[in-house]
């Protein structure tokens, strides 16, 4: 459909708009330099500038920020707090004394925040210096590649782009660098130097000290050694295989969400052999994030009548992925039977569009299981779906789809064991699955299942 600008540009070309004239048709579709051609050849010029003028006006706003934030004075603290609309650390009250300096106010919060060492501190260290390995430009590459424009920069006001305009114009000269606070193990100490903004949280006493967020401003070189130290250490402890495997904090492919599910696995495979207990330790503020009342809920529930399976039984006859899908408003699933590696059976199946996916993966467990039953044989079944193994799990869900599910399973217990699999991480047989399961649209055995939640 033509915009309004758009007609207008017909209709000044034309003479009578986007519609050919009475008696005009031969004229109006004939050749290039026919009406038709003009005008057509006119909206794509009119929609290539439109697009020129655009872009041009984004690059205007762009610069002109660029230019207003090194002319001012605070760029990143009288910027940040009004567009913030911080409080200000002059209505910091210290022990209700008005009279207090500003300088008094800052070597409190600072004392607070960052307190000093004490007498019974040892800060005496003297580092085993052995063969460090040196820096490659590879690795320089990767973390200058890796910073993000628009970060506050410290002391030196000198911020991410610049070094990566140094690092293009002379690599040696930075890599040489680097390699000298390694080979000496030693980190600069002006890069340590901080530059600290203490921000009001919204609705917050101001005079507590509990109550600002410290932001801490290190120079921006620091930073960068700090991330070449850090990817060597990560290097050295994958290297010597250092982390244990239980350590979910501040990992890559590691979350909260994965601890809770191994947390519960255990739980469910300690249960009926022997006896168990759970330590729980916290940190003021470090899992404030956490969603407690579910996680309470689960454990409450083991207190309960549940169906316990295991993760996987040894000596299993075959191994089973299951995959839910939607595709274009279509949903199905796909059960892959594999024996010795080798997939021997996939089953596919199409639902109604009013299915959901976590109905599909529900719906592709239960058939694997009640084959099991059918076939009198013992199998693994591995899912992808969390939500699957947590609704099966639990103990007081009012579905009638999931209670027929977790009927038909029990029915198989002693046959099945159910794990869950990270999806689309490389697993060869899970990606079976998933691909099977998007060939159910076109190939798949159409099956019922009414409309219900789980």
């Amino acid at each position: 459909m033509q915009s309004e600008t758009e007609a207008e540009v017909l209709t000044a070309i034309s003479g009578h708009g986007p519609t050919p004239p009475e008696g005009g048709t031969s004229r109006w579709r004939s050749g290039e330099g026919s009406i038709l051609g003009i005008i057509q050849s006119s909206v794509n010029a009119y929609r290539k500038e439109m697009a020129l003028y655009k872009k041009l006006l984004l690059s205007t706003k762009r610069k002109a920020w660029e230019s207003f934030c090194p002319n001012h004075n605070e760029r990143f603290g009288f910027l940040f707090n009004l567009v913030f609309n911080r409080g200000s650390i002059e209505n910091f009250n210290l022990n209700n004394d008005s009279n207090n300096t500003i300088e008094d106010k800052i070597n409190y919060l600072m004392d607070n925040f960052f307190p000093g060492p004490t007498s019974e501190d040892n800060v005496d260290y003297t580092p085993i210096i052995g063969h460090v390995e040196p820096m490659v430009l590879e690795d320089i590459e990767m973390v200058i590649n890796a910073l993000k424009g628009g970060k506050a920069p410290g002391l030196d006001r000198i911020d991410f782009g610049m070094w990566r305009a140094v690092f293009i114009h002379d690599k040696e000269f930075i890599l040489d660098l680097i390699n000298i606070c390694f080979k000496f193990i030693y980190f600069p100490e002006h890069l340590r130097n901080v530059r600290v903004f203490f921000l009001l949280k919204d609705g917050k006493d101001p005079g507590l000290c509990t109550s600002y967020r410290p932001v801490c401003l290190l120079p921006t070189l620091g930073k960068i050694i700090e991330r070449l130290f850090l990817l060597q250490l990560n290097k050295w402890l994958d290297r010597n295989n250092i982390i244990h495997h239980n350590q979910y904090g501040f990992r890559e492919g590691k979350s909260c969400d994965l601890a809770i599910h191994d947390v519960i696995e255990t739980i469910k495979n300690r249960m009926p052999p022997e006896h168990f207990a759970l330590v729980s330790l916290d940190i003021k503020s470090a899992f404030d994030t956490m969603n407690w009342p579910v996680l309470f809920k689960t454990f409450e529930s083991y207190d309960r009548d549940l169906l316990t399976l295991a993760v996987n039984i040894p000596n299993a006859d075959y191994e089973i992925y299951t995959d839910g899908s939607r595709i274009e408003n279509e949903t199905g699933f796909a059960v892959c039977i594999l024996k010795d590696e080798t997939n021997i059976q996939n089953h596919l199946f199409k639902l109604n569009t009013f299915n959901s996916v976590p109905q599909a993966e529900l719906a592709a467990i239960e058939f694997a299981a009640n084959w099991a039953v059918k076939e009198k044989v013992k199998v693994n079944i591995h899912t992808d779906s969390l939500s699957s193994i947590s609704a099966i799990n639990s103990a007081n869900t009012r579905s009638e789809f999931v209670n027929k599910v977790k009927s038909n399973i029990f029915k198989a217990k002693n046959m099945l064991g159910l794990s869950w699999v990270k999806a689309h991480v490389g697993i060869p047989r899970n990606e079976l699955a998933d691909q099977q399961a998007k060939l159910v649209m076109t190939s798949g055995e159409e099956l019922f299942i009414p409309l219900g939640g789980i």
